[in-house]
């Protein structure tokens, strides 16, 4: 329906901008992407970012907001029982990462929380790391690392690496 392309390297601006200067009493969408998808392997909005290098992304979202973010910079609700993944990420990397997630700012707030009010858990839980390749006696990583490196002795003192809080 609508297709937009550049035959020009792209050094500065956008092939597409879509922007508003209101800055209180937005209560729609900026840009809406709604669908019935109930068969196939379509999606909805598809990002392809082939041969990004360096500093570049498919996908960035940034906000200098300083206010408080109630649903959070990205809000994923996945509000029907469904039985497949809520979020996927899949990645090939060799000596990457997958998912890093920084927080050099942190004081009183949690870099990752993993939460759940459910009264009829049984067999899941909410967290699984498993490995199930067989690298026998090649295997020279970590399943999991905990690392905590200070050099300040008087910083840490009181802190635990783990609590249990049951009552």
């Amino acid at each position: 329906l609508l297709n937009l392309s550049s035959t020009t390297t792209l050094t500065s601006g956008a092939v597409l901008k879509v922007s508003n200067t209101a800055t209180t009493g937005l209560t729609g969408n900026m840009v809406d992407v709604s669908g019935s998808l109930t068969t196939g392997a379509g999606s909805l909005l598809a990002v392809t970012a082939n041969g990004i290098n360096g500093t570049g992304n498919g996908l960035k979202i940034t906000s200098s907001t300083t206010g408080a973010l109630t649903n959070g910079l990205v809000y994923v609700n996945g509000s029907a029982a469904h039985t497949g993944n809520l979020v996927n990420v899949v990645t090939a990397t060799a000596t990457g990462m997958g998912l890093n997630v920084v927080g050099n700012a942190l004081t009183t707030g949690t870099l990752t929380t993993l939460s759940s009010t459910s009264t009829a858990l049984t067999t899941g839980g909410l967290l699984s790391i498993s490995a199930t390749g067989a690298p026998a006696a090649a295997w020279s990583g970590d399943l999991a690392k905990i690392e905590y490196t200070n050099a300040d002795a008087n910083v840490d003192a009181g802190c635990a690496l783990y609590h249990d809080q049951r009552q």
